[in-house]
């Protein structure tokens, strides 16, 4: 499972099928039925991740600025389960900053860059 969020014992998992799935659609993901239920009885943020990776990857159909782009990865980040939290780097360039997820394998499943802005690195 590339990315776990949520605390304890009320995680959910996203998979490398759904990042993919979510940078394909033009479209929120809904959550299924047992997604639903989940997260009626136990809060695991799975809707508000889901909400953080599209944005991520549509920051530029949404029109996000850079700032709102770093943050939408700093709140999956905050999201994500303990353990997943070393899967988040930023690469500082020069001009950019590349925001990565990687997977258990070490694999890219996200990676995207974002002008800097100097009250962007604010947020770090």
């Amino acid at each position: 499972m590339p990315l776990s969020v949520g605390q304890g014992y009320f995680t959910s998992s996203i998979s490398s099928e759904k990042f993919n799935a979510i940078k394909e659609s033009a479209r929120l993901p809904e959550l299924s039925l047992w997604e639903k239920i989940k997260a009626y009885f136990f809060t695991t943020h799975h809707a508000e991740a889901l909400e953080c990776i599209f944005n991520l990857y549509h920051h530029q159909e949404l029109n996000l600025t850079p700032v709102q782009v770093r943050g939408a990865y700093i709140k999956l980040r905050a999201l994500a389960s303990q353990g997943c939290k070393e899967q988040f780097i930023i690469e500082s360039q020069e001009h950019a900053d590349k925001l990565i997820i990687k997977d258990d394998n070490g694999d890219n499943i996200l990676s995207i860059e974002v002008e800097c802005h100097p009250e962007a690195f604010g947020l770090a």
